[in-house]
């Protein structure tokens, strides 16, 4: 949590998204595109990249500007604010279960 400075706890879990009453209910039923999360997803979730010194200064903008091109940058921003709930090693995750 806030202790070492993150807003997620050790299971990746956004613990500012974790909050819902009925979460795994909530979780289950909502659209993984509903605010282009999956349009930005090999920016927001590079799970298959190591950061290499590279790629967290350079390149991960080149990555993300032939998406900005698509889909803009509004849509970007909707995607980075609104979260997710499915993609556990991704930014932004809500979780599928209240965490302590």
């Amino acid at each position: 949590g806030m202790k070492e400075y993150r807003r997620c706890n050790e299971n990746n879990v956004d613990l500012n998204r974790n909050c819902m009453e009925n979460l795994p209910e909530v979780a289950a039923q909502r659209d993984p595109n509903v605010a282009n999360y999956e349009s930005f997803r090999s920016f927001l979730s590079p799970e298959d990249k190591l950061p290499t010194p590279w790629f967290s200064t350079l390149g991960i903008w080149w990555s993300l500007l032939p998406e900005l091109c698509r889909h803009g940058y509004l849509a970007l921003k909707r995607a980075m604010v609104s979260g997710q709930y499915h993609h556990p090693k991704g930014l932004f995750y809500g979780g599928q279960e209240r965490q302590p």
